[in-house]
């Protein structure tokens, strides 16, 4: 096993899937990253100006953030935990199971489809929505300034839904875990499939 440690200034990176490494560390100041390669521990992509997109990928830790780009995540297997972080772009989350999430990001939607946490979600957001689609962690917390927060769980939660300007529609489920949802200008609507 080895370990892949990538420093690039204005060119995409791009990783196929043949490769596994120890570690995987990738920093950019311009350009997209693609990777298909798993990791045994970490994996940590840093782009200032790119899009980062992960498909089909296993690892104990996997850390994302980018200042102008979009995160796009596919097919993961996390062992423990997952953060992403964005200032301005979306961050797209598609069938990942995990111990932890953490979504930041200050304008851009937060989009998660069929995304499990074993403990915690915690999704952050500035200006953007957040679209919630057949999710479920044992606790939740979103929080977002300026924007609406939809979707649907997998299971019963206690739910707390705050709003200052919005409505608010959040099933009246007294059992499960924690689910926190605060937003200052925007509607709050989750279901439970």
């Amino acid at each position: 096993t080895i370990a892949a440690s990538i420093q690039t200034d204005t060119s995409d990176t791009k990783i196929a899937k043949d490769f596994k490494f120890e570690r995987m560390d990738i920093a950019q100041s311009t350009g997209d990253v693609i990777n298909y390669a798993s990791a045994v521990e970490s994996i940590q992509i840093k782009t200032s100006t790119g899009r980062i997109t992960i498909e089909g990928i296993s690892a104990k830790t996997i850390d994302l953030s980018t200042s102008t780009g979009a995160i796009v995540a596919s097919e993961i297997a996390c062992e423990g935990n997952i953060t992403t972080n964005v200032s301005t772009g979306k961050t797209s989350l598609t069938n990942i199971t995990c111990k932890n999430l953490s979504s930041d990001g200050n304008t851009g939607d937060g989009i998660l489809k069929n995304v499990i946490a074993a403990e915690k979600f915690s999704i952050k957001r500035s200006t953007g929505d957040i679209k919630l689609e057949s999710c479920d962690a044992a606790e939740i917390s979103i929080t977002t300034d300026t924007g609406d927060v939809r979707g649907t769980l997998l299971s019963d939660k206690v739910f707390i839904a705050q709003t200052d300007t919005g409505r608010v529609d959040v099933p009246k489920t007294t059992s499960g875990g924690r689910c926190e949802i605060t937003t200052d200008t925007g509607d709050i609507k989750i279901a439970i499939d």
